[in-house]
């Protein structure tokens, strides 16, 4: 039965710093019945099973078990097969044109030797031969009649059999795909969601069909433009952020989210005791698992005694065919270990033990033989010797004993999973039970479990069945085969999918992982990123916020005056450290770069030189001998800054200047503070703690300034400063 498909598209992705997470979504109503079972179609090979998830938003229905296969796209039936007449109709059709050519251009060689003969030489003296120039004429005519004929005839013919070996071509190819349809070329495999569906009775409401799985081969890095207006005075921040996928699908219009988590993790949430009132109690398995029911190998127990009924198959006999497929076999050192282990006890069975030990010896398991004919029943046993019937009952109960001992070592060689249950012998032995199935999580997965057959080692148990198997169940339903390696296709599709890892990122954009946060970026429009491994940009958030121009110079180490953007992150996110364009309106001024900042904390961005501002800087130096008798020398310095604004609007500046402060242990050193002009304020940001100080000036347009400052130091008149007493140049 085929299962049908859900049409379905891909509506949302989130995008991890290493993987993506998908989201597909199906209309449920456009079922004309309600199946029990439904097929989403075209997944990427190198999605990971295990993530996949299925919900159903509308209560028309619940999705009771989800499957991972391979697939491929249904059979077109315009490729219908033609009919064998009509295909040997067309190859004979062009057999016959061609024969036709061929004996054509015979023909046409057969006029190119007919030739008109010359007039014979007459002998010397003698009147020349007659020529009857009738009969020429009329041998040329007919030839060039001929060849005219035969030309025509043969341009047809050649345009006929163009005509056949293309029609015979065409139906050759219809022939060719419709039986090539269902041969599975590796390009056309794809992974399909089969969902088992639980319908509610008497609700017509329309649902939608939520897949989602996680897939490796995405990545993503933030980056931003801050486009200035020309007043400077409003900035617009632009969120963005360059993706790239190689996924197998593309994104085509989808709601887009960026993520700075992981795409896995194991967290152990926190489990609070709880306190009862009353008689202590067994606390309930959170574990969806029951023991198995006991005694299931006492169903197998006709199934080994007609195996061991068999008798044993001739070597190289024409029964078996082939070598045999064995399904589960075991090693040859371990196999002639337990067939040692049975003789040495068939040894003590006399010729029980050799009938057992010759019965033991059959066909492998899962072997293609042929089915074996009934034994023959043998003929009645001699009767027993009168000291054979005074066995004492012990040695028959230890017999017996080693008997099945015996046989159970007969069915674990041949992978039976052991001996079957037996109660407690006379002699006190005991078989011992089967080991029980742990609960482990893949036996929690239980669309993934399989019966084990009664040739398995655990025959009657459910086991996890391998990943091929599952991966090719669909195909096997619908009786599609595949000459590829299955291992190998789903290989190279992650190992493609893996390459973006290896993708260098974008120029200044690093890994969007934080150690401190964890935080998801929306898109606000739909977004369009193709399979191809190539970077995409993509905007995320835009907003304006209010500037804070500033102008900063240092003129002791420089006159240049620097621009100097601050405004507050105007998002209701974190901004990732990343690179940013920065606009003058249309016009690029340079790509700065931003740091980790949060939600309304302060960004700041330089914006380069500004020429409108010039700043002079003048500095005098003198000594004097000052104390008691001269013994100490003055050193007098003074500063003066002249700044001037050309440009025709206000402007902000910071002037910063620094004095000299004496080092640890240096007391007869003394640095002190003369009058300053205007007064300024300590500097303490970016790690300068001592000795700095600024001046803020508001300019108006075409305005200027002079600031002022002195300072004195004070040193033994015979000591002087590493580097000369001017501190200022």
């Amino acid at each position: 039965m085929d299962i049908p498909r859900l049409a379905s598209r891909i509506s949302a992705v989130t995008v991890f710093a290493s993987g993506a997470l998908v989201a597909r979504t199906a209309d449920l109503s456009a079922l004309a019945d309600r199946p029990a079972q439904v097929r989403i179609d075209q997944l990427p090979l190198c999605l990971d099973d295990a993530s996949l998830r299925v919900r159903i938003d509308g209560g028309a229905a619940v999705a009771c078990d989800v499957a991972v296969a391979l697939a491929v796209p249904p059979r077109d039936d315009r490729l219908a097969p033609p009919d064998d007449a009509e295909l040997q109709a067309a190859r004979l059709a062009e057999r016959r044109l061609t024969a036709q050519v061929e004996h054509c251009e015979q023909q046409f060689g057969e006029l190119d030797a007919l030739a008109i003969a010359e007039r014979p030489a007459g002998a010397e003296g003698s009147p020349p031969q007659p020529s009857p120039t009738a009969a020429r004429l009329t041998l040329l005519s007919f030839h060039q009649q001929e060849v005219q004929r035969l030309a025509e005839r043969r341009e047809r013919l050649h345009e006929e059999l163009r005509l056949a070996t293309e029609h015979r071509g065409d139906l050759e190819a219809k022939a060719a795909a419709a039986s090539n349809a269902r041969q599975a070329r590796p390009d056309e495999l794809r992974k399909s969601a089969i969902i088992t569906l639980l319908w509610k009775d008497g609700v017509a409401a329309a649902s939608t069909l939520l897949v989602e799985y996680l897939v490796p081969g995405a990545r993503w890095a933030p980056s931003y433009v801050v486009r200035f207006d020309a007043a400077l005075a409003e900035a617009k921040v632009a969120v963005r952020a360059a993706v790239c996928q190689r996924t197998g699908e593309d994104w085509s219009g989808v709601r887009l989210a960026l993520s700075t988590a992981s795409a896995l993790g194991w967290y152990e949430l926190p489990e609070l005791a709880s306190r009862r009132i009353g008689r202590r109690q067994l606390r309930p398995e959170r574990l969806g698992w029951r023991a198995p029911p006991t005694g299931a190998e006492a169903l197998y127990a006709d199934y080994d005694r007609d195996r061991a009924a068999q008798p044993p198959p001739s070597t190289g006999s024409a029964a078996f065919g082939a070598e045999a497929f064995v399904v589960g076999g075991v090693g040859d050192a371990p196999r002639a270990e337990r067939r040692a282990k049975k003789r040495e006890m068939a040894k003590d069975l006399g010729g029980a033990g050799a009938a057992m030990e010759s019965a033991s010896i059959a066909p492998p398991v899962g072997s293609m033989a042929a089915p074996m004919r009934p034994m023959a029943m043998p003929a009645s046993p001699p009767a027993a010797a009168p000291m054979a019937g005074m066995a004492k009952p012990m040695a028959k109960s230890a017999a017996a004993g080693k008997a099945r001992r015996a046989v159970a070592a007969d069915l674990e060689e041949r992978g039976g999973g052991g001996s079957p249950e037996v109660e407690a012998d006379d002699d006190g032995y005991a078989e011992p039970e089967p080991a029980g199935l742990e609960p482990g999580e893949e036996l929690l997965a239980f669309h993934a479990l399989r019966l084990a057959g009664p040739n398995h080692a655990q025959r009657g148990k459910l086991r996890p069945a391998a990943p091929a198997e599952l991966a090719l169940a669909l195909l096997v339903q619908s009786r599609i085969t595949i000459s590829v390696s299955v291992a190998q296709v789903l290989g190279a599709a992650v190992d493609g999918a893996l390459q973006t890892a290896r993708t260098g990122l974008p120029p200044g954009c690093s890994q969007p992982s934080t150690p401190q946060f964890a935080y998801l970026y929306p898109a606000e429009l739909p977004a369009t990123v193709p399979a191809d491994g190539a970077w995409r940009v993509v905007t995320l958030a835009e907003q304006s916020t209010p500037v804070r121009l500033r102008h900063v110079v240092v003129p002791r180490e420089s006159r240049e005056v620097f621009r100097l953007a601050e405004f507050a992150n105007p998002l209701a996110l974190p901004l990732l450290a990343g690179p940013a364009d920065v606009y003058l309106g249309e016009i690029f001024l340079m790509t700065s770069a931003i740091a980790l900042t949060p939600p309304s904390a302060a960004i700041k961005l330089g914006l380069g030189v500004e020429q409108g501002i010039t700043v002079a800087r003048n500095t005098t130096y003198r000594e004097d001998a000052v104390g008691m008798l001269g013994g100490s020398l003055a050193l007098n310095h003074e500063i003066r800054i002249s700044v001037a604004n050309k440009l025709q609007r206000p402007a902000a500046l910071e002037v910063r200047e620094r004095v000299p402060v004496p080092a640890a242990g240096e007391s007869d050193c003394k640095v002190k503070l003369g009058a300053v002009s205007p007064a300024w304020s300590p500097y303490t940001e970016e790690g300068l703690h001592d000795g700095g100080h600024r001046w803020d000036v508001q300019l108006a347009a075409g305005a200027s300034q002079e600031l002022a400052a002195a300072y004195t130091v004070t040193i033994p008149a015979k000591s002087e400063i590493a580097g000369g007493n001017r501190r200022e140049i």
